[in-house]
C-alpha cells in the first residue's frame, strides 16, 4: 500500500477584538481531505457565495499521473463533493475562482499531448463540479499559469511564466485572455533581460491588468507589470534590496494604487538565507513611487496626463539613478513621429511635454528604453 498522505486545511474564522494587543483567534475547526491510495495537494482556496469553501489543486496515485482536483465544502468544512478531472495528460491546478454563475474555474499547467512541454490549462465547471469544458493554450515553449481571474465581461485571464525549457534562465511574464467559453482572444509576453515569473494577477478598475511576481536581472526583485485591456504594456516597476525578493500576491487598492506581499532575504545571501515577509504599498498611478528618503524605488513610466488628450500630454517617469533615456513615439502603423534619444537625466521624477498639435487623431505608443529595458505606454489623441 502506498504511503497515505492527507492534506490538512485549517480555517481561522474568528475575529480579533482589538487591532493592537488582541488575543489570537481561536481555531473553530480543521478538516482533512484526500487520503486513500492517492496523494493530494491544495494550491488555492475561495470562500463560496453561500459561506462554504472550495479548494483546488492536484491529485495523484503515482508521480507521473497528476490531475486537476476540486473539493467543495459547507461552511463547517464538511465535504459536499470531490472531483478529479482525468485527462490523458499530467495536469496541476494552481489558481481557483468561483464564477459569477456559481460555478468554478481552475488554471494551471498541463503536459502537451505530443512533443512534450507544458501549456497553460483552464478547466471550467458548473456549481456542482461537473466539467463544462477545458482547454490548453499551446505554444512552442514551456508555460505555466499561476494566477486566474474572471474578467468583468465574463471571460478569463491567466498570468504566469513562459520559457523555452524547464529551469531556463530566460523566463518571462505571460498573460492570456479568453472569452467566457475559454476561447483565446489574445496572449502577450513581457520580456525583460533576465528570468521573470508572474505569481499574481488582478483586473484593474479601468479594465486593464496588473501582474506581480519577480524578475532576475542582477538579483531577484519584486516586479509589477501594468497593461491596458488589450494586454499592451503601460509601465513596469521593480522594487528590491541587495538580496532576493519575490512578490506572491497583489491587490489594487481603493485609491487606484497597488499593494504586494512576498518575501525578501534579510541577510542578502543566496545560500542559507534568512527570510522576511515583505508588504509594499504603492501610490496611485499618477504619483511617483519613492522610499522614506524621497528617492525612487525603481524605474517606472507613469500614466500620461491627460490621456486621452486633445493636442498635448505630459509623459512622466521616475529614475532610481541617473542614466540615459531614449523615448520614441510611434503611430498605430509603427511610424516614428517623435524621438528623444540618449538624453541624460538625474535620479528622480521627470516629465516630458509631448506636442501632438500637428498630428492626426488616433492611437500612439510612447516607447521608453532605459538600460536595455523597454516600456510602452498607449496614448489616445482626440481632436
Amino acid at each position: 500500500m502506498s504511503k497515505r498522505i492527507l492534506f490538512c486545511v485549517t480555517l481561522l474564522l474568528a475575529s480579533i477584538s482589538s487591532v493592537l494587543g488582541g488575543d489570537p483567534p481561536d481555531t473553530l475547526w480543521s478538516r482533512f481531505y484526500g487520503g486513500g491510495q492517492s496523494n493530494v495537494y491544495a494550491s488555492s482556496l475561495v470562500q463560496t457565495a453561500d459561506g462554504g469553501f472550495a479548494m483546488a489543486g492536484y491529485i495523484w496515485a503515482d508521480w507521473s499521473h497528476k490531475n486537476f482536483w476540486l473539493v467543495r465544502t459547507d461552511e463547517d468544512g464538511q465535504q459536499l463533493w470531490e472531483y478529479r478531472y482525468n485527462t490523458n495528460e499530467e495536469a496541476m491546478a494552481y489558481s481557483l475562482v468561483q464564477t459569477a454563475d456559481g460555478g468554478f474555474a481552475m488554471a494551471g499547467t498541463g503536459n502537451r499531448y505530443t512533443g512534450g512541454g507544458l501549456d497553460f490549462k483552464l478547466v471550467r465547471t458548473d456549481e456542482n463540479g461537473q466539467r463544462l469544458w477545458d482547454y490548453r493554450y499551446e505554444t512552442d515553449d514551456i508555460t505555466t499559469a499561476s494566477s486566474l481571474v474572471q474578467t468583468a465581461d465574463g471571460g478569463f485571464a491567466m498570468a504566469g511564466c513562459i520559457q523555452d525549457h524547464i529551469n531556463s534562465d530566460d523566463g518571462n511574464f505571460r498573460l492570456v485572455r479568453t472569452d467566457e467559453d475559454g476561447q483565446e482572444l489574445w496572449a502577450q509576453n513581457y520580456e525583460f533581460p533576465g528570468h521573470e515569473e508572474a505569481n499574481s494577477l488582478v483586473q484593474t478598475a479601468d479594465g486593464g491588468f496588473a501582474m506581480a511576481g519577480y524578475g532576475y536581472i542582477d538579483r531577484n526583485d519584486f516586479l509589477l507589470v501594468r497593461t491596458d485591456e488589450d494586454g499592451q504594456e503601460l509601465w513596469t516597476q521593480n522594487y528590491g534590496f541587495p538580496g532576493q525578493e519575490k512578490a506572491n500576491s497583489l491587490v489594487q487598492t481603493a485609491d487606484g494604487g497597488f499593494a504586494m506581499v512576498g518575501m525578501r532575504t534579510r541577510n542578502g545571501q543566496h545560500y542559507l538565507p534568512l527570510y522576511d515577509a515583505w508588504l509594499i504599498r504603492l501610490a496611485s498611478e499618477n504619483q511617483g513611487v519613492t522610499d522614506q528618503d524621497g528617492l525612487p524605488l525603481g524605474f517606472a513610466v507613469l500614466s500620461a496626463y491627460p490621456n486621452p488628450f486633445n493636442s498635448s500630454a505630459n509623459i512622466s517617469f521616475v529614475l532610481p539613478y541617473s542614466g540615459k533615456v531614449n523615448l520614441i513615439v510611434y503611430d498605430s502603423n509603427g511610424r516614428e513621429v517623435e524621438s528623444m534619444l540618449g538624453e541624460l537625466f538625474p535620479a528622480g521624477n521627470h516629465r516630458i511635454f509631448f506636442d501632438a498639435s500637428q498630428l492626426l487623431s488616433g492611437i500612439y505608443f510612447a516607447k521608453f528604453n532605459v538600460n536595455g529595458r523597454n516600456h510602452v505606454q498607449k496614448l489616445v489623441l482626440i481632436k
